[in-house]
């Protein structure tokens, strides 16, 4: 498995790969705070971000979960809380929590 974990005191960035859904339960059972899936491989870069897989990270743990990818204006931010349920979003400029 290859994945990207960056550490800042209790919060985990996961790209998104394979048994991610697992890394993220066990992150949550070590006490992060919030985590960030960007919903697609390094690979897949010039192909739309994987909202079903952003969404099963979120419904699978219960810290707040921060989408990240092809999020460029407010109604992407909509779009991507509607279908995922995450409680922000993240794009180049902008971290957005959603109420």
């Amino acid at each position: 498995m290859f994945c990207i974990v960056l550490y800042t005191k209790y919060t985990v960035y996961i790209y998104f790969l394979r048994q991610t859904v697992n890394l993220c339960q066990q992150a949550e059972h070590c006490g992060v705070s919030w985590i960030a899936v960007h919903g697609r491989t390094t690979k897949q870069r010039n192909e739309p971000v994987n909202l079903d897989a952003v969404k099963l990270v979120n419904d699978s743990v219960s810290v707040p979960v921060v989408a990240n990818g092809d999020i460029r204006s407010m109604e992407d931010v909509q779009v991507v809380q509607h279908h995922t349920g995450v409680n922000g979003t993240v794009e180049p400029t902008h971290f957005t929590l959603v109420q």
